[in-house]
């Protein structure tokens, strides 16, 4: 197929597949994806966009195009409010936040919504017992983020834990690579990068319990552990602590299945599925027109 890729990092994974891919990352802000096709010339079968924590795209003019369209609503969390409207302008729409959609209204679900979390990371397997850290914490410390906040202070009093801020990309998973356990905080009890990330790199994450969605990708006491607040994860990590055993089995069962069921070629052939039973839903003509305003509206 010819296909034409917005923000996502599963273009390399659709060229592997053989597939002729235009791999587009357009700056923040309303774009007419009607005119930079046709600038570009490429005439696509399937169109992909996926949502970036950078610079915020909306396309326009996507009721005008007759390929199928998907889009990848990774903040769906934090973005519902327009997401419920925007992702009626697509055939498919994927998020890791599938219980979210389920919950919402009838007349505000999405009619071919599959759960589809961020891909992990293809990293080699390092042993425990050659790790540098017991415990690591990275992530943005602000007046926004007031459960990580609380989670740093704990680790920081308990276990002389110091969170990082602004590690680069690279450097954060060599640190998880160095790392046997990581706790694990969500904004929005949501399923979140730092567990994908975590396992991709063979550590023991220690995550809240945010259900169903989380529950799809990792076991519980297989390949993740999964706490109810503070004083259970206190005592889970102090156990942990006791049996870098089980830490390393955890972290080891964690890393196995990223390699086989969470790598963005994995994300990428279950996009391509999804999209060729589905029925086409999007909303076209005047009808595409105005589910645009409405979401840029609650947006």
């Amino acid at each position: 197929m010819r296909i034409a890729c917005v923000g996502t990092h599963l273009a390399a994974s659709f060229t592997r597949m053989g597939h002729e891919v235009l791999d587009l990352h357009p700056p923040g802000g309303i774009v007419d994806i009607a005119a930079l096709l046709d600038a570009r010339g490429f005439a696509p079968d399937l169109l992909v966009q996926q949502e970036t924590l950078g610079p915020r795209v909306i396309l326009a003019g996507l009721e005008t195009l007759p390929c199928r369209k998907a889009y990848w609503a990774i903040d769906s969390h934090l973005n519902m409010h327009w997401h419920r409207h925007y992702a009626r302008l697509f055939d498919v729409l994927f998020t890791p936040h599938l219980s979210l959609f389920r919950a919402l209204p009838p007349q505000w679900r999405h009619p071919q919504a599959v759960h589809l979390a961020m891909s992990g990371h293809a990293r080699p397997w390092h042993p425990h017992a050659g790790r540098g850290h017991d415990i690591s914490l990275v992530g943005v410390l602000d007046k926004h983020r007031p459960l990580r906040g609380w989670l740093a202070e704990l680790l920081r009093d308990r276990f002389g834990v110091q969170a990082r801020q602004g590690v680069p990309f690279a450097e954060m998973l060599a640190l998880y690579g160095d790392t046997r356990i990581i706790p694990n905080e969500s904004i929005g009890f949501e399923v979140n990068f730092r567990l994908t990330e975590g396992a991709s790199c063979g550590a023991c994450v220690l995550t809240p319990d945010v259900g169903p969605d989380q529950d799809a990708l990792f076991d519980d006491g297989h390949e993740m552990v999964v706490y109810a607040d503070g004083l259970d994860m206190l005592e889970k990590l102090r156990f942990l602590l006791r049996r870098p055993d089980v830490a390393e089995r955890i972290g080891r069962a964690a890393w196995e299945r990223v390699q086989a069921h969470h790598l963005p070629g994995h994300r990428a052939a279950t996009v391509l599925d999804a999209v060729d039973r589905a029925p086409g839903n999007a909303a076209t003509g005047a009808a595409g027109a105005e589910v645009l305003w409405l979401a840029l509206f609650h947006r």
